[in-house]
């Protein structure tokens, strides 16, 4: 049981190192983009919305933390000593709930056409080709390069309306 624990934990560990470099990525491009689009003189106004999306980017990456170790262990371990039977059954039922959203995702993902879907999709597929246990990280991946590209919009915006 130790074994498949700590493997369950690696998958989890793998599919966060994933989400974490799409997400750096993404960062990085929207903020080039925010620099040359806004310009140099007034990135001092964006510095304040920027520290607010690091703050949230920050809580959102601990979330998925803790969402990529619950899930795989509980995937993996069964349910405890004695409990063999119900932990079964209990796989079975988030297995369904993970395929039910996957097929939610895909249908969004063919809904959407612009290039942030895009990177979503990518985001997504490599989480969810890292292991089996990382679908619901893969969510809370979409989730969270929506909220950073939405903060990032937001400073632009703000920068560009005048005081």
């Amino acid at each position: 049981a130790h074994d498949n624990i700590a493997t369950a934990s690696l998958d989890a560990v793998v599919a966060f190192v994933d989400i974490i470099n799409m997400e750096i990525i993404i960062i990085v491009f929207i903020l080039v983009i925010v620099v040359i689009v806004v310009g140099t003189d007034t990135i001092v106004d964006i510095v304040i919305p920027i520290n607010i999306a690091i703050v949230i980017f920050f809580i959102i990456i601990i979330i998925i933390v803790i969402i990529c170790l619950t899930s795989s262990l509980r995937e993996r371990g069964g349910g405890g000593e004695g409990g063999g039977g119900g932990g079964e059954e209990e796989i079975e039922e988030e297995e369904e709930e993970e395929e039910e959203e996957e097929e939610e995702e895909e249908e969004e993902e063919e809904e959407d056409d612009d290039d942030d879907s895009k990177k979503m999709k990518l985001a997504v597929s490599s989480a969810s080709l890292s292991s089996s246990s990382s679908s619901s990280s893969s969510a809370a991946a979409t989730t969270t390069a929506t909220t950073v590209t939405a903060a990032a919009a937001a400073a632009a915006a703000a920068a560009r309306t005048p005081s």
